[in-house]
């Protein structure tokens, strides 16, 4: 089970930053992070830190992956590793467009990952970002059991 977070979402051409704030039981509850471009698409990356698994965690990235929202993801990698990850689960189900700059992160991810002695898992596809994947030959490396040890 993952922890809720409460989102936050921004306007306009605002980035709003990757924090996380605390429970009353001391748990880190991470917040959605978005990026909203004049109106048109709204990327958003949701880190949630497994129920009773610290090292566990699942980020949720929604929109057009792209130069301008690489940065937003990068920043919520570095919370869920600051929180101690070792298995980070990417959902890309509703990711509407990829390009080699978050192709480029996601690739980055993976080496924190590895470095860490942790990895990097993709658990959801969508048709855009499986092309991409697939003709980077990325896919077998990232798709595989994303359950923890």
């Amino acid at each position: 089970m993952w922890l809720r977070t409460s989102p936050i979402v921004g306007s306009g051409d605002e980035r709003v930053p990757s924090r996380s704030s605390w429970t009353p039981y001391g748990r880190r509850r991470p917040t959605l992070v978005a990026l909203r471009c004049a109106g048109v698409s709204t990327f958003s990356v949701r880190p949630e830190q497994a129920d009773g698994q610290a090292h566990a965690w699942l980020l949720t990235v929604a929109g057009e992956f792209d130069a301008t929202s690489a940065a937003v993801f990068d920043e919520a990698v570095e919370a869920a590793l600051e929180g101690g990850a070792r298995l980070m689960t990417l959902d890309l189900s509703d990711v509407s467009f990829l390009d080699s700059s978050g192709l480029r992160s996601v690739v980055h991810a993976s080496h924190r990952m590895t470095e860490r002695g942790g990895r990097l898992a993709v658990a959801g596809l969508s048709g855009a970002a499986q092309r991409v994947l697939e003709l980077t030959g990325l896919i077998d490396r990232l798709r595989h059991d994303a359950t923890p040890d």
